[in-house]
């Protein structure tokens, strides 16, 4: 009998953040942007919170890449930001109970897995105002030192120049001939002039035999009117 699983929902309790120190939690579900403006209303002050110089952006397992992209927004957009990262990882423990019908022998699995994390502390050297938050712009790419020429519009391609050295002679203007290359050469001029006369009897002894079979068929045909 195959017996199913589910996971047992567990009330995961969390600790009381540091003193003058706000958190902000980031977690796969949410948006960047409501992150981003959660941190700043912390650095700021508003009516939930009161203003901080020192703020922890907190992810696990797949949330850490948008911390990442959180925290480095902050940097961009907030002055005088230093930057502190550290990395972990923790033991959870996931139970599942059987579901459904099942042998009585069948209890509740216990699975342990490795969960990543990431906290990226972000201090402020100063009292940081409304008035100080920069924009969110895209950053410029930096121009080139030595753009790449182009021909008509189309990317110029491997060059043709070929790299010859100093010292190399020129090759001479007529051909060395050697006893050995003489001897191969006469070799192929005999098989060559032998080739011809094979090919030129065969061309006389099929032109024969066709006017042979002509000769034959006009002698063998019925004569007209006789």
């Amino acid at each position: 009998m195959v017996t199913k699983f589910r996971r047992v929902q567990k009330t995961v309790g969390t600790t009381a953040p540091e003193e003058g120190v706000s958190e902000v939690r980031v977690t796969s579900m949410g948006r960047v942007n409501a992150f981003v403006e959660e941190a700043i209303e912390r650095l700021v002050g508003s009516e939930k919170h009161v203003a901080t110089k020192q703020i922890k952006v907190m992810a696990r397992g797949t949330a850490i890449a948008k911390a990442v992209i959180v925290s480095e927004i902050l940097s961009r957009r907030v002055p005088s930001l230093s930057q502190e990262v550290e990395l972990g990882s923790s033991d959870v423990e996931d139970v599942f109970e059987p579901v459904g019908e099942h042998d009585d022998d069948v209890g509740n699995v216990t699975q342990v897995r490795i969960v990543p994390s990431l906290v990226v502390t972000l201090k402020a050297n100063k009292e940081i105002k409304q008035e100080d938050i920069k924009e969110h712009e895209f950053i410029k790419r930096p121009a080139l030192a030595d753009p790449p020429s182009y021909r008509s519009g189309r990317p110029t391609g491997r060059s043709t120049y070929r790299f010859r050295p100093k010292n190399r002679k020129a090759p001479a203007a007529g051909k060395a001939t050697t006893p050995v290359k003489a001897v191969a050469d006469s070799t192929t001029e005999d098989d060559s002039a032998v080739k011809k006369q094979r090919r030129d009897r065969r061309r006389r002894k099929y032109k024969g035999k066709k006017e042979q079979d002509t000769e034959k068929v006009n002698n063998e045909a019925p004569l007209v009117g006789a």
